[in-house]
Parts: structure tokens; C-alpha cells; sequence
């Protein structure tokens, strides 16, 4: 049993030689919608998913932020870009950097929680 990101796994899974059980997005992936997600699978209360963003260094002036995100809209707007990011299993979202701030938060907790309780440490 293994947790792999969907893009490296669904050629295996597509070719036979893995099966896959469920997946542990919220919502089941466009480019393979017959597996499951883990709550439909009987697994409750577990989500995790890659994700991408783009950072920029506390302090950073808003005018640059809203730079950044406004070439960043625009590029994602670009259907040749995003049809590229969907074939790689990508939920394109785009929005406001406040909105992927309280994203990134939201993550930060939950996964930091995980590292707490489990008691991970660096070695």
C-alpha cells in the first residue's frame, strides 16, 4: 500500500499494474472520477491534497502582491495553460491572495496538528 500523488500513479493504475482504492481529496479527480475518495470508501475525517502556490516573502509591499496575483490570474485564465495543468490532475483555482492566505493557514494548522500529535520530529 502506498500514497502517491495521482499524476505518477494513474498511468500504473490505467496499465493494470496498481489498484487504486480511493483517493484522499475531497472531491473525486476529473481525470479518473470511478476511484473513490476516501469518505466514500468508509474513511472519515481524512483529506490531503497537493497543492501549489505562489509565496512571496513576508513584508512585501501589497502593490507587488497584487502585481503577482494579477499575472498570476492571467496566466491561469489562459485555457492552453490550464488544459495542461488539468491533464496533470490539477484543480485550477485561481482568487485573491487573501483567500490562498487563509488556505495556506488553514493547511498550516491542520498539518502541524498531525506533526504535534504524532510527536515528528527533525533529525
Amino acid at each position: 500500500m502506498m500514497f502517491d500523488v495521482l499524476i505518477t500513479a494513474l498511468p500504473q493504475v490505467q496499465s493494470g499494474n496498481l489498484r487504486a482504492l480511493a483517493i484522499t481529496s475531497e472531491k473525486r479527480s476529473t481525470l479518473s472520477p470511478d476511484i473513490p475518495t476516501l469518505k466514500e470508501a468508509g474513511v472519515s475525517n481524512v483529506e490531503a491534497s497537493t497543492w501549489f502556490g505562489l509565496l512571496a516573502r513576508a513584508g512585501t509591499p501589497p502593490g507587488v502582491i497584487e502585481r503577482l496575483s494579477s499575472a498570476l490570474d492571467k496566466s491561469l485564465a489562459k485555457s492552453e495553460f490550464r488544459a495542461v495543468l488539468t491533464l496533470q490532475g490539477a484543480e485550477v483555482a485561481g482568487g485573491a491572495p487573501e483567500q490562498f492566505s487563509a488556505f495556506f493557514r488553514t493547511e498550516f494548522e491542520k498539518w502541524g496538528a498531525v506533526v504535534r500529535d504524532a510527536e515528528i520530529k527533525m533529525q
